[in-house]
């Protein structure tokens, strides 16, 4: 181990470590949270160890991070997700040789996914973001409420909404598994036509974040869910432009001022014959 003032996080872990280049101890073993572990400095210190010492590839201060198994986090300019605790093991009390097995029982820090990769520097912040990811129990729920709102976002089945799910750059929700309060799915330019909203953006150019579809569910209208998903698309965006269209014929007059007040500027418009509306093509 070696100390880094600085290093990039990627989906396979920190450039040039053993995981991101397939060299780690349980690389070929499929699993989550490998690509990237994290470690509370406050534990670290209570036990004698220094940060190196602890084989954890970050060391934090002020984070309570086994609140962030199952949660979303920025780190510097990545965004990561908590997917389980890093329970310490023999090995690590074997190379310190200090008995610290059962001190750290609980306290071993957190395992993580990169889900965008970003710089990550000495001293940057780690943010939770209020959202989670969309998970497959929530796939039933959110294709309901998704359809309860034909005219504003269209009509999704299952199928089509998990093809829509494994093609989308960003896709979150709030509230309980199975039965979230709110969803939004979000395309980048990586991906190929998802429509022909998605198309318009592809074909003006450049890096976006293309917002396909929000949705609030009436029990929880009024609580700035809606906001809430936006303010972290904005966060995950990266420097992207997060784009999205709203009705103009038949018009959304709450969906314009909605957007009008995060800062979003019309860019253009088109009329969508196969679905017979108009629609205006917005950005920030």
């Amino acid at each position: 181990m070696r100390a880094l003032q600085g290093a990039r996080l990627e989906p396979a872990g920190l450039a040039d470590d053993r995981y991101a280049t397939g060299r780690g101890h349980y690389s070929g073993k499929p699993g989550t949270g490998r690509a990237v572990t994290l470690i509370e400095a406050e534990v670290v210190e209570s036990v004698g160890l220094s940060p190196g010492e602890s084989r954890r590839n970050v060391t934090t201060r002020g984070v309570a991070l086994n609140e962030l198994v199952g949660r979303r986090f920025r780190l510097g300019g990545a965004v990561c997700e908590g997917k389980r605790l890093c329970q310490p093991c023999a090995y690590l009390e074997g190379l310190t040789q200090k008995k610290i097995l059962f001190s750290l029982a609980g306290r071993g820090g957190l395992r993580a996914d990169v889900l965008q990769a970003g710089e990550i520097r000495v001293g940057d912040a780690l943010s939770p973001l209020p959202a989670r990811s969309i998970v497959e129990d929530d796939v039933p729920a959110i294709a309901a409420l998704n359809n309860a709102h034909p005219a504003e976002i269209g009509l999704v089945d299952e199928p089509k909404l998990r093809q829509l799910l494994a093609a989308a750059a960003l896709a979150t929700a709030l509230g309980p598994p199975g039965d979230p309060d709110a969803f939004l799915i979000a395309l980048d330019e990586r991906v190929p036509v998802q429509g022909p909203n998605h198309a318009w953006f592809l074909a003006r150019g450049g890096r976006f974040l293309y917002v396909d579809r929000v949705c609030v569910h009436p029990r929880a209208r009024r609580r700035g869910l809606a906001r809430a998903l936006y303010e972290d698309a904005f966060a995950c965006a990266a420097g992207r432009t997060v784009c999205c269209e709203v009705n103009s014929d038949p018009p959304n007059p709450g969906s314009d001022a909605f957007h009008a007040a995060l800062g979003f500027r019309e860019v253009g418009r088109a009329f969508l014959a196969d679905r017979g509306k108009s629609v205006r093509y917005l950005e920030r």
